[in-house]
């Protein structure tokens, strides 16, 4: 086996009943995948070796996804055409990898400075638009976290939108501050915003749409 090594990442989809599967199980799932696709796969050195596999923020149970993705340490320079389509076979229905980028091992490609979602709800587009009115207009949204802290609901959310009608509801796009503990569920985004209850919002199927990335050797955010 080559001495040099490279990382890639896997970009997949988390579709469907899948979402009810919690992220631990979902990364034994891929990593069962990847050892069975990938020969040339690193392994930890030590008593208790294990694959150089890393995995982006836990996706929230019952969340949907277009932009998981994890990266994985190969050694040499394999051919890697196949292995999309081969590590998606070994999965179950729902989780498919889409993509395999090449990372520069000493670079990489930096850190998510934030996260976007969609969801759909079904208030009226006329109240959306005036509650994201008031949002947008104020310096300050005060709401009282479960552990009885107060914090500012804009200092996580950096940008909410109304998309338009889709079905019976309202599409929503939501990009969620990842920095300095700022990240928030976008559940409780949306029970805030929009006067629903815990219970309530549990209904809304929320899709994780892609992260965005402050690259370790450059100062602008990049969207991948």
């Amino acid at each position: 086996m080559s001495d040099i090594s490279y990382v890639y990442r896997a970009l997949y989809e988390k579709k469907g009943l899948i979402r009810f599967v919690p992220h631990l199980d979902v990364a034994r799932m891929v990593m069962r995948a990847l050892r069975l696709v990938v020969e040339e796969l690193r392994f930890s050195q030590g008593f208790n070796p294990h694959p150089k596999v890393s995995f982006c923020q836990a996706l929230s149970l019952g969340f949907e996804s277009d932009s998981e993705y994890f990266d994985f340490e190969v050694a040499g320079r394999p051919d890697t055409e196949l292995w999309p389509g081969e590590i998606s076979r070994n999965l179950p229905v729902g989780l498919k990898v889409v993509r395999l980028d090449s990372l520069d091992c000493k670079t990489g490609s930096g850190e998510p400075v934030s996260c976007s979602y969609s969801v759909t709800i079904d208030r009226s587009p006329e109240y959306i638009s005036g509650r994201l009115d008031r949002f947008n207009s104020g310096e300050a949204w005060s709401f009282r976290k479960k552990n009885g802290r107060e914090a500012n609901l804009r200092e996580s959310v950096q940008e909410i939108k109304l998309l338009g009608k889709k079905g019976d509801g309202v599409e929503l796009f939501l990009r969620i501050n990842l920095e300095d503990q700022k990240y928030i569920n976008p559940r409780v985004v949306i029970c805030e915003l929009f006067d629903y209850t815990e219970e309530d919002v549990l209904k809304f199927v929320f899709c994780r749409k892609h992260f965005n990335w402050r690259r370790k050797d450059a100062e602008n955010t990049n969207k991948r």
